[in-house]
């Protein structure tokens, strides 16, 4: 057989193994959270649609039509039918699809390794959030995925890019501000993504510019068309959320910052060792990555109020490649303890929310500490 052919076969059997591994993942998370496919949240997307619809007179109290481009394909299907609880859960089922596609992607720039790529995607799909709210009846999953999409796209620019990537990439900044909030935290990446290249001053302004300029003239374009359509913007939205904030509490940032990753905390704490000691043979491009994660997790409890793991996850998604760093560590471990330990955040999720049990979240993090150090004792021993 040619060596082609082979090498063909190889990687169409793993791609089909990987693939079989997600969909029973995501069969597993859409069956499990059922319960929770319609939230507290959900209504308001529902009525929103109704009102636009002639369907109902329910005021968009929670203006979701500032942010209409989260609402376009539910629209579309209700064109054909189809309720708009189905178009909701049919756009965050595509959109967990798009998310482990595109954050696969950026590990495989990362790592240049397609094991470490699929890893990472499993590692991302078996965070709760992405069960829990990712195929429920909102548009979180939406936003998430345009997030690692611009990411993914942004990554991939050569230093040597020319206005027009910029511009566009100043477009794409303006769009996610009319499909979720979280989608700014790209313009965040995008700073930090310039400063880190290796160009000179004078360019890193110019593009600056660039892309500042076209993001406000798509921003202000948006808001004036929602205001004609829908007498709304998402200056209205900032001001509804801002009116009596409940009080900041520590400890309650601190507990749902945990339960955006549960475990894989763990890994995170390993991959950090690891980026420290491997951090100049890395791609700059970990900069970045890092350093939005960290900025955006310190800035954003004084900036937004509402401190829910749903909310947080947005920051969780650039730390997670440190994860997988870290689990390399386990060698022959490593996918075992990602698959256990995902599927224990999504079990202990389920018994939390279904059953209200208490005490999950500290028995699972000893068991799998213990189970990490279990993990480096026996890679020692087989070392001597």
């Amino acid at each position: 057989m040619n060596v082609s052919n082979v090498h063909y076969s190889t990687t169409y059997k793993s791609f089909l193994l990987w693939g079989m591994l997600y969909f029973f993942c995501f069969l597993l998370s859409y069956f499990l959270f059922a319960f929770l496919h319609v939230q507290d949240d959900t209504s308001s997307f529902v009525q929103a649609l109704e009102l636009a619809f002639g369907e109902s007179q329910t005021p968009d109290r929670l203006y979701r039509w500032s942010k209409p481009l989260a609402l376009v394909l539910p629209s579309f299907l209700h064109l054909f039918g189809v309720p708009f609880l189905v178009g909701l859960l049919l756009q965050q089922a595509i959109s967990w699809w798009l998310a482990i596609y595109f954050f696969g992607k950026i590990n495989f720039i990362l790592f240049q390794d397609k094991k470490q790529a699929y890893l990472a995607a499993l590692l991302l799909l078996l965070c709760q959030p992405m069960a829990v709210y990712g195929l429920a009846g909102l548009v979180d999953m939406f936003g998430w995925a345009y997030i690692l999409g611009v990411v993914y796209w942004v990554m991939r620019l050569p230093q040597s890019a020319s206005y027009r990537s910029w511009i566009q990439l100043g477009i794409l900044l303006g769009l996610g501000f009319f499909i979720k909030e979280s989608s700014l935290i790209v313009g965040l990446f995008t700073f930090f993504f310039v400063a880190f290249q290796p160009t000179t001053i004078r360019v890193k302004l110019r593009q600056y510019l660039i892309i500042g300029i076209t993001f406000f003239i798509v921003l202000a374009l948006g808001s004036w068309l929602t205001w004609c359509l829908f007498g709304q913007t998402v200056y209205h939205w900032i001001l509804f959320n801002q009116q009596q904030p409940p009080a900041t509490n520590w400890y309650y940032v601190v507990q749902q910052s945990y339960r955006t990753l549960d475990v894989f905390w763990i890994l995170i704490v390993l991959g950090v060792v690891h980026w420290q000691r491997q951090r100049r043979s890395l791609s700059y491009l970990w900069s970045p990555l890092l350093a939005t994660g960290l900025v955006a997790w310190l800035v954003f409890p004084f900036l937004w109020h509402y401190h829910y793991d749903r909310i947080l996850f947005m920051n969780a998604l650039f730390l997670l490649p440190l994860a997988i760093l870290g689990s390399q560590w386990l060698g022959p471990l490593q996918l075992p303890y990602i698959l256990v330990g995902g599927l224990a955040n999504l079990l202990v999720a389920f018994g939390i929310y279904r059953y209200q049990i208490g005490g999950l979240i500290v028995y699972e993090f000893l068991c799998f500490g213990g189970l990490l150090i279990f993990a480096t004792a026996l890679r020692y021993k087989k070392k001597c």
